[in-house]
């Protein structure tokens, strides 16, 4: 079995050296009695980036016109160690196992059959190794916990967990589409870029170890991240847009106003006012976050109003509508997002509220005091309300009847009997 000595993958030798003994020939004579060679850039080698069932197998393939193509395989161990595993032969197959966790990298040599009996270990022809990962993970992160603002830098961060003397490769896609690359494979595991756009930009991480190829047969991908950056603020947008309240005059509803860029991203540093109204007199708009001005506070770009409506508005559907939005910054030098508040579109901000009449809906029992009496010859008293829909006390007048009953000892109803058919009233609990 020919071996070798040195290794021989991407030393970049050339066959000037291995030549030079030919120029005292006659180049008639030279190229009549030249052996077979395998076509130099014919040489392939494709296998999978993980294994199955801690094996992978890579094939390899060669043009070798006029002769018999021979192959040998050489892996590098997730220790970094380069073995020959697999000797010159016919056999373009190799099945690699992967028995520790880390990247494996597989190379080929080919040469043709008459070159391997000579012994020309400088004339064979290779790729790039391919990798293997086995139980090798990467993943990217950006430091940015929420939404940035146009013109602000986001920093990737890239973490891999067994992989043989790391180097790494970022891209992030722009909100156009457009793909940029980190530049060449580097050491660092983090990569800062500036979002120049409004948008939601896209990025990956890519690893892999110093010999491996330069593509996605050589390094191994992360989760793909995404990251958004808002632009200045141009329109409100409401949420929910239709909703119903029991108009009992405690049941809550939210209406949320969130001022948001061009692209519909949340302007995250927006802070300011905006004035909300309408066009129902008896429903209300919770005053506790308003102003002495009647406007409502914009945090964050979201403005939040609470909706209560009183039992005469029942069956009654009105709207409650945005208007004047106001930037708590001024001047070119406000925040990014906060001093150009003109020609904002309203269309969006106005939602429809429905009024619905409260009925009966549940029953309700409260013990008074809280905790009944352990005592067999006290009493306690137990207060049955009604509720609506909302869960809050019925506050009509009506009556209602229900069956109560006790259950446990020898709990009784101070009539002596074990059920009733009790009255309860719904305006007091």
């Amino acid at each position: 079995m020919a071996t070798h000595r040195r290794r021989k993958v991407f030393t970049g030798l050339t066959m000037a050296s291995s030549l030079a003994w030919m120029s005292i020939l006659p180049a008639t004579a030279v190229f009549a009695q030249s052996a077979p060679t395998v076509t130099p850039g014919s040489v392939t080698l494709s296998g999978p980036i993980q294994p199955t069932n801690g094996s992978a197998t890579f094939t390899a393939s060669a043009s070798d016109p006029n002769g018999t193509a021979e192959y040998q395989f050489w892996v590098e161990s997730p220790t970094g160690q380069w073995t020959d595993m697999q000797n010159y032969s016919p056999n373009n197959t190799f099945t690699l196992a992967t028995p520790s966790a880390g990247d494996y990298l597989v190379a080929v040599e080919v040469l043709d059959q008459a070159q391997v009996a000579a012994g020309d270990w400088s004339l064979a022809q290779t790729t790039l190794p391919d990798a293997v990962f086995n139980g090798s993970t990467l993943s990217v992160v950006s430091n940015a916990s929420g939404e940035v603002a146009k013109g602000q830098t986001v920093t990737l961060t890239a973490t891999e967990a067994n992989v043989f003397s790391p180097l790494y490769q970022f891209w992030y896609q722009e909100p156009d589409g457009t793909w940029v690359q980190s530049g060449n494979y580097q050491s660092g595991n983090t990569f800062t870029f500036t979002a120049s756009q409004a948008g939601t930009y896209k990025y990956v991480a890519y690893v892999k170890s110093p010999l491996a190829a330069n593509n996605p047969h050589g390094a191994l991908q992360s989760n793909v991240g995404s990251q958004v950056a808002y632009g200045t603020a141009s329109q409100v947008v409401v949420s929910p847009a239709t909703q119903t309240v029991v108009a009992d005059g405690q049941a809550q509803g939210q209406v949320t106003f969130t001022v948001e860029d061009s692209h519909g991203n949340r302007v995250a540093n927006f802070s300011g006012t905006l004035t909300l109204s309408s066009n129902g007199a008896g429903l209300g708009i919770n005053a506790g976050s308003m102003n002495d001005a009647g406007e409502y506070a914009v945090t964050d770009g979201v403005a939040t109003a609470t909706i209560t409506a009183p039992t005469t508005d029942a069956g009654q559907t009105v709207s409650v509508f945005a208007d004047n939005l106001m930037s708590a910054a001024t001047g070119a030098g406000g925040t990014a997002g906060q001093s150009q508040v003109a020609n904002i579109n309203y269309s969006h901000a106005t939602a429809a509220v429905s009024a619905a009449a409260p009925s009966a809906t549940g029953i309700l029992l409260m013990a008074t005091p809280n905790d009944l009496s352990t005592d067999a010859n006290a009493t306690s008293t137990v207060w049955a309300v009604v509720t609506d829909q909302a869960g809050n006390p019925m506050l009509a007048a009506n009556g209602y009847y229900v069956n109560l009953a006790l259950s446990g000892g020898s709990a009784t109803f101070l009539d002596g009997q074990t059920t009733d058919a009790a009255y309860m009233t719904s305006t007091t609990a």
